[in-house]
């Protein structure tokens, strides 16, 4: 699985082993988007947030309050986050187990799919409008209630406007 996180974002991920071959993951994440993700990172009450889009579905998921200092949990609060996701967005665990089986270990990529990007923008603009000082629950990376919210948000760069349904027909696929 690579995760292609933007430019800025890149310090917010060095707990996840960066690729050897930039180009042949971009090539690879092209022809294999559904595991792919693209990612970003913004602050909110003094605490970084991880937001994470995949290139296929646009699902997305975050992660709240990692440790920059210490990231050596963040592959496994990725794969946490990201089954946190698919459940909410009523995947059954035996395909959800699948996908990660099939997704392979993460590999830190380089952000280069310009129609995810603005879907990450969008999701980080909806969490800060809906997540004012003090609201967004701190006291846990993965935050069930608050994915479970954001897998919900319309995404109108799909065909259905709704991650669930491009989610579920990419499953079936597996």
């Amino acid at each position: 699985m690579i995760i292609n996180p933007l430019k800025q974002a890149v310090p917010h991920y060095t707990g996840i082993p960066a690729t050897d071959e930039p180009e042949v993951a971009i090539i690879t994440a092209r022809q294999a988007p559904f595991y792919s993700w693209h990612a970003s990172a913004f602050v909110h009450d003094h605490k970084t947030v991880l937001v994470l889009a995949n290139d296929r579905t646009k699902t997305a998921t975050l992660l709240i309050g990692v440790d920059d200092a210490d990231q050596s949990q963040l592959a496994e609060q990725i794969k946490q986050a990201i089954r946190v996701a698919f459940e909410a967005s009523d995947v059954a665990e035996a395909d959800i187990d699948t996908y990660f089986k099939n997704a392979g270990d993460l590999a830190l990529g380089e952000a280069f799919d310009r129609s995810t990007l603005p879907v990450i923008k969008d999701f980080v603009s909806w969490l800060q409008a809906n997540y004012g000082p003090g609201e967004l629950p701190l006291d846990q990376v993965v935050n069930r209630a608050v994915i479970e919210r954001l897998v919900s948000v319309p995404v109108l760069t799909v065909p259905s406007h709704s991650s669930k349904s491009e989610l579920a027909t990419a499953i079936s696929e597996v």
